[in-house]
């Protein structure tokens, strides 16, 4: 079934989002979009996602939006470990060129507090994933509720126009037309149902709806 959910987490240093949509397929099929820095989180997703769901293709997206805790300060102890070994490299290798603010604050350690602790991290990614498949569980299952309604629909549209088959071919008469009428509107039926079908099963059916339909069409062109 076809299903979306969104969610964030808040957190001191940022903001967990989960993007979960899914459309239908006969088997799982699963694609991750995941922040290079949340890689390592992928097979938890998958674990808590395979979980739950079985069936459908679902486009996952997790990112990570830094807030204003996120970097707290300077680490002076690591700025200045920094600065000595880049003099020391710069002695070493006199032509290589100096230090950046990018290559600074890139270095591990030198922005405190920029790290999310992994356990921490792997707790508040798991509750998410679980919070936000169990809100495309509840819209799948409300997708569902509503093809059910719109198939029981074209069920009862079938059985009222087999009926005005029978009364048609009861009444006798030159019925041809009639009954050609009752058939494109039985084909047509058959149709939405073949658009429709959420499984297998229900498209097989539909195909041999169509099949059967097309043969009292043959025989509609023998009466009068």
């Amino acid at each position: 079934m076809t299903g979306y959910a969104l969610a964030t987490a808040e957190h001191p240093r940022g903001a967990l989002s989960l993007e979960l949509k899914s459309v239908n397929s006969r088997f799982l099929d699963l694609q991750f979009r995941v922040a290079e820095e949340l890689r390592a989180l992928e097979p938890l997703l998958r674990e808590t996602i395979t979980a739950r769901v079985t069936r459908g293709k679902l486009d996952c997206r997790l990112s990570f939006a830094p807030g204003a805790a996120g970097v707290q300060a300077l680490d002076s102890v690591a700025l200045e470990t920094l600065r000595r070994i880049a003099g020391e490299a710069q002695r070493a290798f006199p032509q290589a060129g100096p230090l950046r603010l990018g290559d600074v604050l890139h270095w591990p350690g030198v922005l405190a507090g920029s790290a999310l602790d992994a356990e921490e991290l792997r707790a508040a990614v798991d509750a998410l994933a679980k919070r936000v498949v169990d809100e495309l569980c509840a819209a799948r299952l409300r997708e569902g509720a509503k093809l059910a309604a719109i198939l029981s629909g074209r069920v009862g549209e079938m059985r009222a126009r087999l009926a005005e088959v029978a009364r048609t071919l009861a009444k006798g008469g030159a019925a041809g037309k009639r009954l050609d009428f009752l058939a494109q509107e039985l084909n047509r039926e058959a149709n939405t149902l073949a658009s429709k079908a959420a499984t297998q099963r229900i498209a097989d059916c539909a195909l041999e709806l169509k099949l059967l339909i097309e043969q009292i069409r043959e025989q509609v062109q023998n009466i009068e």
